[in-house]
């Protein structure tokens, strides 16, 4: 007999602890303005959008969120603001 049991609230779980991550790993790079930015993620796929001051910020932000472990891809929708710093 299959399960009827949906695996929703684990994935809900799991991505709420990996957005957690994700933003402690993004503030504890010092390099980095995170005032606004913003971490979504669903499925283990992480989400960023906001505003950074500068593209090397923009970089940073996707490799520090890429390596979380559990994260399955990244999609980054960060603009860069040079007059936001």
């Amino acid at each position: 007999m299959i399960s009827s049991r949906r695996r929703g609230p684990r994935w809900r779980s799991r991505d709420r602890h990996l957005a957690a991550t994700v933003k402690v790993r993004l503030e504890s790079r010092d390099e980095m303005d995170i005032c606004d930015l913003t971490v979504m993620v669903k499925a283990g796929v992480v989400l960023l959008q906001g505003r950074v001051p500068t593209a090397g910020q923009k970089g940073l932000a996707t490799g520090a969120a890429a390596s979380v472990r559990g994260v399955r891809g990244v999609f980054n929708e960060l603009r860069v603001d040079e007059h936001s710093s």
